[in-house]
């Protein structure tokens, strides 16, 4: 009888894809994308890509941009874990969020980077990063003042 139920209960192991498909989610990163219009919206195609990436949430000033890209989103993942939002500090508020993908108008740029990374974000900006110097280097500051990884980047 010890036979059968030790058949019974094996496998004692069943691999994640099994439970969660083809990443678990202790190995996903979760990711926003902060302006979506634009080259936020190529940037947003590009996270949409890998299965380690799930997009939770969309902030952008106009609704139809931002619910067009969560419905994207949600059809993609086949269930809703993308959420819209018009303002990019309500996901900043969110513990679930690691990362944000700041491609807003540039005069943005500074003043969503730095929130993100003082309320514990990683964070990735297109070009031009901010429109001073000294705006730069607050934001080098900032990354090490509060051990962010930030990520300065161009669609090149």
């Amino acid at each position: 009888m010890r036979g059968v139920l030790a058949a019974g209960v094996a496998p004692l192991a069943i691999p994640s894809d099994v439970l969660y498909g083809a990443t678990a989610p202790s190995n996903r990163v979760n990711l926003a994308s902060i302006g979506v219009g634009g080259q936020g919206g190529g940037l947003f195609n590009t996270l949409m890509q890998p299965d380690w990436i799930r997009v939770v949430a969309v902030a952008d000033c106009f609704k139809e941009r931002r619910e067009n890209r969560v419905k994207q989103a949600n059809d993609r993942y086949g269930q809703n874990v993308c959420t819209p939002y018009r303002d990019f500090r309500e996901i900043l508020a969110r513990p679930d969020v690691d990362g944000v993908v700041v491609a807003t108008p540039d005069h943005w740029h500074h003043h969503a980077t730095a929130l993100a990374m003082q309320a514990g974000k990683d964070v990735y900006c297109e070009k031009p990063l901010t429109l001073s110097i000294n705006d730069n280097k607050d934001l080098l500051e900032t990354a090490r003042r509060y051990g962010r990884i930030f990520q300065y980047g161009t669609q090149q």
